[in-house]
């Protein structure tokens, strides 16, 4: 994840032509370009990594890897970190006057919570711990819906990944379908969700076609 940060840092906010015009062909020998041949990783592999340590400090239990994960994310927002997102900010800024974690979030469906979503995937020892431990990840400051599903279906991708499950595309959509309806708290999402599922129908049917990104986005 480190090395993906440090080598896509560069090209964040470019379009495709412009990062093309700067760089020349984004390809498999696309190399480190940030500072003199060196990459820099940014707020989103500090994140994972704020993430993994409450974790280990707490063997995942949801109460207290809350209560640890607001506790370094305030230490870390204290340290001036550049990039970071303004809902991240606030809440950040919210945690530092007392108010609790399970009140700091702000609604928006930024990517925060993605940031922290793989490392959650790959060490969760359960789908129902997994889910849990999103939710607060998540609720720590963002809370709209939208960013909650999208942060349960990458830690999903990171769980089968590291499980060496293989799944083809329409599989793949078909098994995250199943987990985000196992998960009852999302049952007062359903418009939310049921927007997500109706997504990730369409990325299947582009990714079956064998249609390009760019194709897609348009």
């Amino acid at each position: 994840m480190a090395v993906g940060d440090a080598l896509g840092l560069p090209l964040e906010g470019l379009t495709p032509q412009r990062a093309r015009k700067i760089f020349g062909e984004i390809n498999a020998d696309f190399s480190m370009h940030l500072c003199f041949g060196r990459g820099l990783v940014s707020d989103d592999t500090e994140h994972a990594l704020l993430t993994l340590q409450a974790f280990v400090a707490t063997q995942g239990d949801a109460a207290n890897f809350e209560k640890e994960l607001a506790r370094r994310m305030k230490k870390w927002f204290c340290l001036l970190p550049p990039g970071t997102g303004m809902v991240t900010a606030k809440s950040c800024l919210k945690l530092l006057v007392g108010i609790a974690p399970s009140r700091a979030g702000v609604f928006s469906a930024g990517n925060g919570p993605a940031m922290r979503a793989p490392i959650l995937g790959v060490l969760a020892a359960s789908e129902t711990q997994l889910q849990q431990l999103i939710r607060v990840s998540t609720r720590l400051t963002h809370t709209d819906p939208k960013a909650e599903i999208g942060a349960l279906a990458i830690a999903f991708a990171a769980r089968c990944a590291s499980t060496s499950k293989h799944f083809s595309p329409p599989d793949f959509f078909k098994q995250l379908r199943l987990f985000l309806d196992q998960d009852n708290r999302l049952e007062n999402y359903s418009a939310s969700k049921n927007e997500f599922v109706a997504l990730i129908d369409k990325v299947a049917t582009s990714l079956e076609g064998q249609q390009s990104t760019p194709d897609f986005a348009l």
